[in-house]
């Protein structure tokens, strides 16, 4: 016997570890007596593939036609596996015998095609061997009656799967028989009918894209309507400041309302039926927006001593513009009731800085003027439809933009803490394009004012009846610097290092290397120190990537250490390299 052992070329990666190892051992029976002999051999084991290896087997008397061969295979494997063995048997005709094939041409010997195949499995382990962890197959094969040799190939097939053979697929065809069937309803429907056969073919659709504003105001104020008729509320609340912030939010439920408007204009009968649930009236049909919204959307200014008699126009401007109930109120008793009870207790009065006091109290006198406001806004949105006649009560709105929610520029259990927070996903800059988008759209001039104003928080007192407190003069940044810092932590995950290497390349032009590591170390100190705000902000439609999301998306810690001391660092000595290098070329200049 002699062994191939060269496998076919595109199986050339075997090894022992998707191999199985074997023992080919073969007995030859003739009326002279009993002849043996037996190799050694690997088969690799890639599942049902071609053939691996082959042993021939060559008699010794071509013309006896009472030879039999009988292969035994041993498969060395664990003793808790299966596998499946086929045996290809081929005949080959190694040269002319009388009355027995022909050789080809050139005198090449011809081969056969194929005389025999089984596939048969492992009956056990073999107690021949003395580890005990092989399975012994024995297969009895009639001589080919005219062969000079035969070519026996062993395949494995996978563990615990049957081999492919007309005998599975008769078993496959019998077990499918037996299930069964599917359920069909028939129904009189066709896709095109006889008469379609003449008719030309359909143009194809033109897509249209809308642009990021268009997206933010179709977006949220669907996603505001859904959440209306789901909460089965009579409308919203909304804080109106007079800002960017807070008129961006009501220029949202305004165009929700045009939506629903020209939904009921077309016949939609389900959202017609849900503006009648949400005004509790039966007979009701929307048709001018403004009025609609006079019914869905109570907005309030809610001023202070601190407050200028500007952003107080503003807010009643729009309000009157887009149709809402309006209210105005001063919170300046319920603010000093607050801190006459603090100095009651502590015997302390605090200042604000302008009036000598620390900065410790200048926060906290700011911080109850906001908390107080989300107080009051909840109390109006319970019993405001209340003490008008009304049924049901009222969602408040939340107005806290990505940016100042990422870096943490606001109250925590103010009045960005509310019900549901339809801008907690768009950036500042995109709020500006919308509500430009909204003056020209909706023809809401007050918008312009808006526009033009400085963004203010107005909770620290007055100079001379103006206003002396901006918002990016508090952050110790612009709107614009803020959300490219945003975007790159958010989105890039870029931490204070990584944020300033690519900062100084991008704003090269406009900023010194100093500048930019003092921006990036002020962000990120804001963000530490800020970080667990994270964990309390309203509910918000998120449109992309860039969004404020708390420890339920972003499973980065809340509690950062804020001087970030080995960060800071590598920021430092990069500078001072910069720096070195900039006096250098500034020497070699002169």
């Amino acid at each position: 016997m002699t062994w191939k052992s060269s496998p076919p070329r595109w199986i050339w990666r075997t090894s022992e570890a998707t191999g199985r190892r074997f023992h080919l051992e073969t007995w030859r029976t003739t009326s002279a007596g009993s002849l043996s002999s037996s190799c050694q051999g690997f088969v690799p084991f890639y599942g049902q593939s071609p053939v691996h290896g082959a042993g021939t087997l060559h008699g010794d008397d071509p013309a006896s036609a009472e030879d039999t061969w009988t292969v035994s295979v041993l498969c060395l494997m664990n003793d808790a596996l299966r596998t499946w063995v086929r045996v290809l048997v081929q005949t080959v005709s190694l040269g002319r015998a009388p009355g027995r094939g022909a050789a080809g041409p050139h005198g090449h010997p011809v081969r056969a095609p194929v005389r025999d195949c089984q596939t048969v499995r492992s009956r056990g382990p073999s107690t021949s061997e003395a580890s005990n962890a092989g399975s012994c197959l024995s297969f009895r094969l009639p001589r080919p009656a005219w062969s000079d040799s035969t070519t026996v190939a062993l395949t494995p097939a996978p563990t615990g799967l049957p081999p492919r053979g007309r005998h599975v697929v008769a078993n496959l065809r019998q077990q499918a028989s037996k299930v069964s069937p599917y359920p069909r309803v028939k129904v009189d429907f066709a896709l095109s009918c006889h008469e379609d056969l003449l008719a030309p073919p359909s143009e194809p659709v033109e897509w249209k894209y809308h642009s990021p504003v268009e997206e933010i105001s179709l977006g949220p104020a669907c996603w505001l309507w859904d959440f209306l008729r789901r909460s089965q509320q009579a409308g919203f609340f909304l804080p109106l400041s007079g800002g960017v912030d807070s008129a961006a939010t009501a220029c949202l439920v305004y165009s929700m309302c045009h939506q629903v408007c020209e939904a009921v204009k077309h016949g939609n009968q389900e959202v017609l039926a849900d503006v009648r649930a949400i005004v509790d009236q039966l007979n009701y049909t929307p048709q001018d927006p403004r009025e609609l919204c006079g019914r869905v959307l109570t907005t309030c200014y809610m001023a202070s001593e601190n407050s200028s008699q500007e952003t107080c126009d503003r807010a009643r401007e729009l309000a009157q513009q887009i149709g809402s109930h309006h209210v105005g109120l001063n919170i300046d008793p319920a603010v000093k009731a607050v801190m006459g009870i603090f100095s009651l207790v502590t015997g302390k009065r605090p200042r604000f800085a302008v009036h000598g006091g620390s900065s410790r109290e200048n926060l906290a006198l700011q911080n109850v003027q906001a908390r107080l406001r989300m107080v009051m806004a909840y109390l109006f949105a319970q019993l405001s439809l209340w003490a008008r006649g009304a049924r049901g009560g009222l969602l408040v709105l939340g107005s806290a933009n990505v940016d100042e929610s990422l870096l943490g520029y606001l109250t925590k259990y103010d009045c960005s803490s509310a019900d549901i927070n339809p801008i907690g996903g768009i950036s500042k800059t995109d709020l500006k394009m919308f509500i430009q988008f909204c003056l020209e759209r909706f023809q809401l001039p007050a918008l312009q004012g808006i526009l033009a104003a400085p963004a203010t928080a107005e909770l620290e007192p007055l100079t001379d009846g103006q206003v002396s407190q901006t918002d990016e003069a508090d952050m110790g940044m612009t709107y614009a610097e803020l959300s490219v810092y945003g975007r790159l932590r958010k989105i890039t995950k870029a931490g204070p290092y990584s944020m300033f290497c690519k900062l100084v390349t991008m704003w090269r032009d406009v900023c010194s290397p100093r500048q930019v590591a003092d921006g990036v170390r002020r962000f990120f100190s804001k963000y530490a120190a800020n970080r667990h705000k994270m964990t309390t902000l309203t509910p918000a439609y998120h449109a992309e990537s860039y969004s404020p999301d708390d420890n339920r998306f972003d499973l980065r810690p809340f509690l950062y250490r804020a001087g970030w001391p080995w960060q800071f660092r590598c920021i430092e000595d990069v500078v001072l390299q910069l720096e070195s290098r900039g006096r250098q070329d500034l020497d070699g200049v002169d």
